[in-house]
């Protein structure tokens, strides 16, 4: 082997930004629950909806149901049980957001 594949590189040891990120994400929303509520698919997902629009910037249910590819029935449940834990929040009427994990 050769010297450089021998030694690990410092991208290859550590983790992302992003990557941290979103781990820390998901283990905070496990501590809320999430992983009790949802599979695994949904909850990642919704982490990459989250990473779109963190808690800065509002969605409604029609965006979330595109997103997921699913009915707006079907996001309204989400975002309910979402509500629920306190992942998201409503603004107003039709208007959410995530909750500030910071």
């Amino acid at each position: 082997k050769s010297p450089l594949q021998s030694e690990k590189s410092p991208l290859q040891s550590e983790k992302s930004p992003l990557q941290n990120k979103e781990s820390n994400i998901i283990k905070k929303w496990n501590e809320k629950g999430i992983n009790k509520i949802f599979r695994g698919q949904t909850t990642k997902k919704l982490l990459e909806f989250y990473m779109r629009y963190s808690s800065k910037y509002s969605f409604n249910r029609n965006l979330l149901a595109n997103f997921l590819e699913i009915a707006p029935n079907s996001a309204s449940k989400i975002i309910q049980k979402c509500r629920e834990i306190g992942i998201m929040r409503m603004e107003k009427r039709g208007v959410y957001f995530f909750t500030d994990l910071g």
